[in-house]
């Protein structure tokens, strides 16, 4: 079989299942490997939000790119290893429940981020701290921008003496 249909035949492979035909050989272990699977295995088990979607939307359409542009890229290549890190960490938080209010704690919401959470005002309270951290990126993207803007409105002077 050529490569585009073991894909296509692992796409239908539960993540241990995947695992499991990783030993078959060198070949398919390198194809079980790829992000494609472990991506959407990820999006699927945690229904992950992603920081990108966490600048806030008074940003201009250029800072937006350049904040954007930052982000992304971050997981690309570490899909398999996002997904075992998180599963990881959500088996170790597994029969966890506050007691006074019987939440059950968890990891993040945000790709990446594998922090615990044990109530839902702390959750509340980490998923700010995400939200600011973004704004940051965006207020030093908007500088960036501006500096960028004035150097290259500086060339363009020069160039029409």
């Amino acid at each position: 079989l050529d490569d585009n249909s073991v894909r296509i035949v692992l796409s239908f492979l539960t993540y241990r299942r995947l695992a499991s035909v990783a030993v078959v050989c060198q070949h398919w272990n390198a194809l079980v490997g790829e992000d494609w699977a472990w991506k959407r295995h990820y999006l699927r088990r945690y229904s992950p939000l992603f920081l990108e979607d966490a600048v806030p939307e008074d940003t201009p359409s250029p800072i937006l790119a350049l904040v954007r542009k930052e982000l992304e890229g971050r997981c690309e290549g570490r899909w398999k290893a996002l997904f075992c890190e998180k599963r990881s960490a959500d088996r170790s938080l597994r029969n966890r429940i506050d007691q006074g209010t019987g939440w059950r704690h968890r990891t993040c919401d945000y790709v990446g981020c594998l922090a615990a959470v044990r109530t839902q005002a702390e959750r509340q309270r980490h998923l700010e701290g995400h939200r600011k951290e973004v704004a940051r990126m965006a207020a030093r993207a908007a500088v960036q921008k501006r500096r960028a803007d004035a150097l290259e409105e500086k060339a363009a002077k020069k160039r029409r003496r």
